[in-house]
C-alpha cells in the first residue's frame, strides 16, 4: 500500500556552480554539499516550464473535441522555475543578493564587506560570467529535483517594523530560474548548515533597528526611526538569449528593474511629501541597520528615483505616505548601491 509523504521531511537546498572551469556546464549533482535554506513550507512548487498544445489543422478532424494525434509537447515552453518564501537570516542573504544583482566585491579579511551594484551590462552567462546556482529540493528517496544554470529573476525583501512573531524579522521571496528541471533525483547526504544554524541570526530582529534617511523633493528627514514598512522589489525580468537542440536556453537575456516602497507616518513635517508627485522630484533613500561594513549590516542606498503614485495612505485611523519608487540611474553612474556584511567567506 502506498504511503502519503510528509510534507514536513521536504528540503531546499542551493549551490553555487563552480566558476574554475565555466560553470555553465557543470551544474551540481545529488551531493551532500547543498547548503539547506530556510523557506516557508508548502511555498517551493516547482514548475517545469512545459506546455502540451493541440495542432489545429484543416485536415478532417473527427469532431469537436481534441484529439491525441494532434497533441504536440514542448519540454521548453517556458524557461522553469522554483519560487520560494522564506526569513532573511545573516547566513543566507549574501547569496541571495549575488544571485539577483550578478555583480558583487567582497573584502578579503572578516568580516567579509559585500557591496553589490545593479547589473547593468550584458551576462554572458554561457560563458562563465556572473552567478550561476543548482537548486536542489525533495523529501525522500527518488523524489529529488534540481534545477540547474539558476539565478534569481525575482527577489522581494521585506521588513516590517509593525509584524509580530516571527513575522517580526525581515522576510524575503522570489523565484529561481534556470535551463532545465531535472526530476526523480535521489538527494544524498544530510546537506550543509553553514547557512542555517540551529540558531540562526535574524535580520529586524528586537535587537536589530533600521533607520531612514530620505530626501525627496528637496525635503530632507533624517534619522526616521519610526516609520512603518519597507519592501525592497527587484526583477530581472530573464529569458532566454538562443537556444540549444531540442529548445533548451543555450543563455539568458536580463531587463532588470528594481522598485521599492516605504510606508511613514503623515506628520506636521512630512505633510510636504503629498506635492512630491506632481512636481516629479527625486527620492533619494537611505535605509539599514548600519554602514553595511560590520558583521550582520545591511545597508541599502538609492540616490535617484521617482514616485510611481500618489503617496497618500491611510494607516487605520491615521493618515500615513506610502513611497512607491522606480530606482533609476543617475547621469556621472550607477550610484545605487546594497552592502551587506557577514562571516562567511563567499569567494565569488
Amino acid at each position: 500500500m502506498a504511503v502519503n509523504q510528509i510534507a514536513r521531511k521536504q528540503k531546499i537546498g542551493i549551490i553555487q556552480q563552480v566558476k574554475t572551469v565555466n560553470h555553465w556546464n557543470v551544474p551540481a549533482a545529488a551531493s551532500a554539499l547543498f547548503k539547506l535554506m530556510p523557506y516557508y513550507l508548502g511555498q517551493t512548487k516547482v514548475t517545469s516550464g512545459a506546455a502540451m498544445q493541440e495542432f489545429n489543422f484543416a485536415t478532417g478532424g473527427a469532431g469537436l473535441m481534441k484529439e491525441a494525434v494532434r497533441r504536440k509537447n514542448d519540454a521548453y515552453n517556458a524557461l522553469p522555475t522554483v519560487p520560494f518564501q522564506g526569513v532573511v537570516t545573516k547566513q543566507t542573504l549574501a547569496a541571495h543578493l549575488v544571485a539577483f544583482f550578478q555583480s558583487v566585491t567582497e573584502t578579503g579579511t572578516t568580516p567579509f564587506a559585500k557591496t553589490f551594484l545593479p547589473v547593468d551590462v550584458k551576462v554572458d552567462f554561457a560563458n562563465n560570467a556572473g552567478f550561476l546556482y543548482s537548486i536542489a529540493t525533495g523529501t525522500y528517496a527518488g523524489d529529488g529535483t534540481i534545477l540547474e544554470n539558476a539565478l534569481l529573476n525575482s527577489l522581494v525583501l521585506t521588513i516590517d517594523q509593525n509584524a509580530k512573531g516571527t513575522q517580526r524579522v525581515a522576510q524575503m521571496s522570489g523565484d529561481w530560474i534556470g535551463n532545465k528541471m531535472n526530476f526523480a533525483q535521489t538527494l544524498s547526504g544530510a546537506w550543509v548548515d553553514t547557512f542555517y544554524t540551529a540558531t540562526p541570526t535574524f535580520l529586524n530582529d528586537t535587537t536589530d533597528v533600521f533607520m531612514v534617511d530620505l530626501i525627496i523633493d528637496g525635503a530632507t528627514f533624517t534619522g526616521i526611526t519610526c516609520w512603518r514598512k519597507f519592501t525592497f522589489t527587484g526583477n530581472n525580468n530573464v529569458s532566454s538569449d538562443c537556444f540549444t537542440t531540442g529548445g533548451k536556453a543555450g543563455n539568458y537575456v536580463m531587463a532588470p528593474t528594481i522598485t521599492y516602497e516605504l510606508t511613514i507616518p503623515y506628520t506636521d513635517a512630512t505633510y510636504v511629501i503629498r506635492k512630491a508627485c506632481a512636481n516629479g522630484g527625486n527620492v533619494s533613500l537611505v535605509i539599514s541597520n548600519g554602514a553595511g561594513t560590520t558583521d550582520g549590516q545591511l545597508y541599502f542606498s538609492f540616490p535617484s528615483g521617482y514616485l510611481t503614485k500618489d503617496p497618500e495612505d491611510f494607516d487605520g485611523d491615521y493618515h500615513a505616505f506610502t513611497l512607491s519608487v522606480e530606482v533609476d540611474k543617475i547621469s556621472t553612474g550607477w550610484a545605487n548601491t546594497v552592502k551587506f556584511t557577514d562571516t562567511i567567506l563567499g569567494g565569488y
